[in-house]
């Protein structure tokens, strides 16, 4: 990311072009993710069956709605290859998504603990660094969103 700033209608993001291709894949992707998890169980422990099976069906369906919800929140229609503009109205919808897709990665990785060791042997290596990516995107969207100018790192002729 090249930088962050407010704007008078939203919040732009000034990114590489494989940044901005990614994060308009990133929807698709978690999607993607997600069927191939429909095999785990979405909910351990000791509950009747029938309640068991209940409850991984709302669950399910509500993992459906929001997916669906965040993917047309967050559609890019029209946006240049390195600038994201987010609207004001769809902020809270960007947050929303970037903080669900980190839980997601973070229940998958094991010991909290070691999510900062991202070393080129550990096979959690992918994950932790998205964790990471997304987690400095969020906190990006947060400070401009509140009005902390973070143009320090805009060239000059953007600012």
């Amino acid at each position: 990311m090249k930088g962050i700033r407010r704007t008078g209608d939203g919040i732009d993001i000034e990114l590489e072009p494989g940044e901005m291709r990614f994060l308009k894949n990133l929807p698709q992707l978690v999607r993607s993710r997600l069927i191939q998890s429909r095999d785990k169980p979405l909910v351990e422990g000791p509950f009747p069956a029938d309640d068991h099976e209940l409850l991984c069906r709302e669950i399910q369906r509500i993992r459906d709605e929001r997916l669906a919800a965040y993917e047309h929140d967050l559609s890019l229609p029209d946006q240049a290859d390195t600038c994201l503009h987010i609207p004001d109205n769809r902020v809270d919808s960007w947050l929303g998504f970037l903080n669900d897709v980190r839980m997601m990665l973070a229940a998958e990785l094991p010991e909290p603990e070691s999510w900062h060791d991202v070393s080129d042997t550990d096979p959690h290596r992918g994950d932790k660094l998205l964790l990471h990516y997304l987690s400095w995107i969020q906190g990006a969207i947060l400070s401009a969103g509140c009005g902390i100018d973070m143009r320090e790192s805009w060239t000059d002729d953007e600012t």
